[in-house]
């Protein structure tokens, strides 16, 4: 099945294979080996959002982001074949560093990771966002760019940062657009 449109799109079957490759991934590694593991680290980091990235056709703010702010939109709706590249930053929500990955791979760490706990934790915080360069400024200039707000918490909203910072989201028109079309995952 070829997905066409976001209606077509399930972003559930996304995270569960992404679930499924991320704990087979993290399980793999040797963690009493602090050597093996710092060289791992730059794939420990980009693991969860390449997969993503490949299961959605290619990396493209214009179809893996599923919020978008309306400068970011205008710049996605001008010229898409050359939007890369024109100051668009593709961002995470919620810092996946501090609060998915660090938090899988303390688990993983206790050999206790599996797909279920992190589909749980990326159906919470794994939410991307296209906004420009100068909106990501914002972002750094309050402190912001790699953490939640101090009071933050488990029933607030994931969006609080940029609501701090007066910026808006809206839903991507173009997210899921070209989707791949097969997410079976070969255990």
């Amino acid at each position: 099945m070829e997905f066409t449109d976001m209606g077509d799109f399930n972003k559930e079957n996304v995270f569960r294979a992404v679930s499924q490759y991320y704990a087979i991934y993290l399980n793999s590694l040797n963690w009493n080996d602090e050597f093996y593991v710092s060289l791992q680290k730059m794939m420990r980091n980009k693991f969860m959002t390449l997969t993503y990235y490949k299961l959605m056709g290619g990396k493209s703010h214009k179809t893996c982001s599923e919020w978008v702010s309306s400068d970011a939109l205008a710049v996605l709706n001008s010229d898409i074949k050359r939007f890369q590249g024109r100051g668009l930053w593709l961002e995470h929500v919620v810092p996946k560093q501090r609060y998915i990955t660090d938090y899988c791979e303390g688990i993983a760490r206790e050999g206790q990771i599996d797909a279920q706990t992190i589909f749980s934790v990326m159906n919470k915080c794994f939410i991307l966002a296209t906004i420009t360069k100068e909106e990501n400024d914002l972002l750094d200039a309050n402190r912001l760019r790699n953490r939640m707000p101090d009071t933050w918490g488990e029933n607030a909203s994931v969006f609080t940062r940029y609501e701090q910072v007066g910026l808006k989201l809206m839903r991507n028109p173009h997210f899921g657009s070209k989707a791949a079309s097969d997410f079976t995952v070969c255990l």
